[in-house]
This record gives C-alpha cells, sequence and structure tokens, in this order.
C-alpha cells in the first residue's frame, strides 16, 4: 500500500499500533496536516470503527477523510455504508488505480456519494485477452499517470511509476520489469538519454527489455528518433485503450481469460456538449465518459484543479519572461488536455511552445488570452458533466 502511493509521490506514514493514530494525526494538523486516513478493519485490538470515531471526537482531527480497507462481506456492507464517521470504503485485496481514484475522490471538494468499490468481479462471462506483466511507468503526468495505469491493470498489467527518467534507470537496476513505457519529454534525463543508459546496463545482463516511447508528437522523424536511441516502439499521446493494448501484444505474450460482457446503451449514457465547437474530440472521451463514468469524473476534477494553477504559473512566467517555465508549463497543459480530449487546446499549447522554441515574436498575451479561452470552454462542458453525474447518482438512490 505504501508503494502505491509512493509511486505517484505521494507523502505517507504508517503504523501497526491502532492507539497512536490519533497522536500522529493531531501532531500533523501543527505542520502539514494527512489529506485521508487509511484504516484496515483487520488491524489487531480495533474494535470496528472505534478508532475512526475517535479521529471524529478530537478536534485537530475531526474534518480528515477517512477510508476504510476491508474485506468486507453483504452482512455487514450495509453497517459500513450507514455509518457516517467514514467518506469510503475500499474491499481488499485493493487495486492500485482504485486506491488512487478514491484517495483524490474523498479529498476534492465535491466527493461523491459513499461507495464500496469491489476488489475484483466476480460474475464473468465472455472473454478479454490479458496480459500478465510488470510494466515501469515513466511519466510525471499525473492525468497521464491515472490514464495508463487504469488501462493497463485492466489488462492484467502490475505497474510501477517513477516521475523522471533517472528514476527509471535506477528501477530497472533494482527490479526485472517485462517492459517500460518512457516519456519522451521529463526532467532530470530525457526519454532517449534513460534509454541509452538501460541499454548500457543490459549489456552486463544480457536481457533486453522492450522500450515503448510515450511522445505527444507523432512525425516520422520522432518515430525514428526513437528507435535510433534503442526504444523498441513508439506510442503517440493520446493513446487509446485499443492502442495501448496492440503495443503490448506486440512486445509481450497474452493470454485469454473470461471476463464480464457490459453493454452501454450510448444515448442513455452520453455527456453534454460533445459538438466540435467545444474543441473536445468525442474519439476520446466516449469511452470512458461512458464506459467509465466515476473515472471521467475523476479525471476531469483533476484536470480542472490542475490546468488553473497551471495558468497562473504560465501568467506568471510571462509576466516574468520566463520562457523556460513557459515551455514546460505548456508541454505540461498540452499532454494533459489531449488525454482529455482537448485537442483545440492542446494544439494551441504546441504553437506557442514551437513558437518559443524557434525564438519567433511570440505575442505571448495574446496567445495566452487566447489558450485561457478555449480551457473556458472546456471548463463549461467538463462542469455540466460533473454536475450531471452527480444529478444521476443523486437519483439513483
Amino acid at each position: 500500500m505504501e508503494q502505491y502511493l509512493q509511486r505517484y509521490n505521494i507523502d505517507c506514514r504508517y503504523t501497526t499500533d491502532p492507539q497512536v493514530v490519533v497522536s500522529i494525526l493531531s501532531e500533523a494538523t501543527q505542520s502539514q496536516p494527512f489529506d485521508v486516513a487509511l484504516i484496515d478493519m483487520a488491524m489487531p485490538n480495533l474494535d470496528r470503527f472505534h478508532l475512526a470515531r475517535r479521529i471524529r471526537q478530537n478536534d485537530a482531527t475531526a474534518n480528515t477523510p477517512i477510508i476504510i480497507l476491508s474485506a468486507l462481506t453483504t452482512d455487514n456492507e450495509d453497517i459500513l455504508i450507514a455509518d457516517q464517521t467514514v467518506n469510503a470504503y475500499l474491499t481488499k485485496p485493493v487495486r492500485q488505480s482504485q486506491l488512487i481514484k478514491e484517495r483524490c475522490n474523498v479529498v476534492s471538494e465535491e466527493p461523491l456519494p459513499k461507495t464500496k468499490i469491489p476488489a475484483e468481479d466476480s460474475e464473468c462471462s465472455g472473454q478479454k485477452s490479458v496480459v500478465r506483466a510488470n510494466i515501469l511507468l515513466a511519466e510525471d503526468n499525473e492525468i497521464n499517470q491515472i490514464v495508463a495505469v487504469e488501462h493497463l491493470e485492466e489488462l492484467g498489467c502490475h505497474v510501477n511509476i517513477v516521475t523522471n527518467d533517472r528514476d527509471a534507470v535506477k528501477a530497472v537496476q533494482r527490479e526485472p520489469y517485462d517492459l517500460i513505457f518512457m516519456n519522451c519529454q521529463m526532467p532530470e534525463m530525457d526519454g532517449f538519454e534513460a534509454t541509452k543508459a538501460i541499454r548500457e546496463h543490459e549489456r552486463t545482463t544480457g536481457q533486453h527489455i522492450p522500450i515503448v516511447a510515450l511522445t505527444a508528437h507523432a512525425l516520422a522523424d520522432d518515430r525514428q528518433k526513437c528507435l535510433d536511441a534503442g526504444m523498441d516502439d513508439y506510442l503517440s499521446k493520446p493513446f487509446k485503450p485499443e492502442q495501448l493494448k496492440n503495443t503490448l501484444s506486440r512486445h509481450l505474450k497474452a493470454t485469454t481469460e473470461k471476463t464480464k460482457e457490459t453493454t452501454i446503451d450510448q444515448k442513455h449514457h452520453a455527456g453534454p456538449d460533445t459538438e466540435l465547437d467545444t474543441g473536445l474530440d468525442a474519439a476520446i472521451i466516449e469511452p470512458l465518459r461512458t464506459g467509465k463514468p466515476d473515472l471521467w469524473k475523476k479525471l476531469i476534477s483533476i484536470y480542472l484543479k490542475n490546468t488553473t494553477e497551471t495558468l497562473e504559473t504560465m501568467e506568471h512566467a510571462l509576466v516574468e519572461g520566463d520562457h523556460t517555465s513557459m515551455q514546460l508549463m505548456l508541454h505540461t497543459l498540452k499532454s494533459s488536455s489531449a488525454n482529455v480530449g482537448g485537442i483545440r487546446l492542446s494544439e494551441l499549447c504546441q504553437n506557442y511552445k514551437t513558437a518559443l522554441s524557434e525564438e519567433k515574436n511570440t505575442d505571448g498575451p495574446a496567445r495566452l488570452a487566447e489558450i485561457r479561452r478555449e480551457f473556458g470552454i472546456i471548463e463549461k462542458t467538463f462542469e455540466k458533466d460533473i454536475k450531471g453525474s452527480t444529478s444521476e447518482k443523486t437519483s439513483a438512490i
């Protein structure tokens, strides 16, 4: 569990003694409060929700979101859902993507209604191809991480995350991986340098790990640059689940496994404003919006929050004339926007970034204003999705 959180750069502290939890939380409020408390119901000497209630009764920790980890049975599910001391619960064994999504949910300003997130669907029919592989994902963008992990875990993969390519090199030296997805543009060491370092290390091991480049560019020259650096394949962001699956199939062996078949009523679930004038690509949005509405809501909530902060940083960089920081923010926003279907905004960021790199007369204020206007259109559309999703859940209760 600690490793799952650390892969997302989430600081965490754990204890096996329930008696010291409240004091740990209380002390933290003086400097850096905890965003969430994860409590395992199977802890020794723990009487059901006694610890959760103690947290709620302490003034310093009363507002700390609480997630319960439990191997629940049908008999006590209703008791837990009805208990108002906790915000959510996860059924063990907990998947990495479930843990991260629920953590994002309970710390958001508008949390979803309390619900159980099952560890695994036991009703199985039909077939799907799965890949039992240990994957290293080198990616520093939070939105990209969540999307990639969700798709990879659905295909049966175990995913480790590093947020810079230097750590990717270290990770390969510590642990064997079946395949690496490598973001080409990351801090400290770019993906090309990291690949060369990994290939150099492999000379001493005799192994060859397939490395797939993740890049925002889709030009033939970029693909060749990746191959020349020693990478085996190339995947342009934003990628679709089927593209990811095909990439894995080219390099890894897949097995066939029974899985539950689902049918989605596209007309009933379609969200608002998918027309072209929103600048959003329905081909990217609809598989998430209709097939994974909870994940979609969490993704766009994170995107709206992060983009608002990014635009403020860009405004500051523009005033200071800091082109390096501006290019970094443009790259981040370009990638995140593309992954949530904001193709037009992504293109605006790329055009501005290209102008900066070529040292042209960029007319920064006008370009940034255009980016803000485009984000405003996306923001309105996504807020409707969030409110619509909340309304649907409320009406179903």
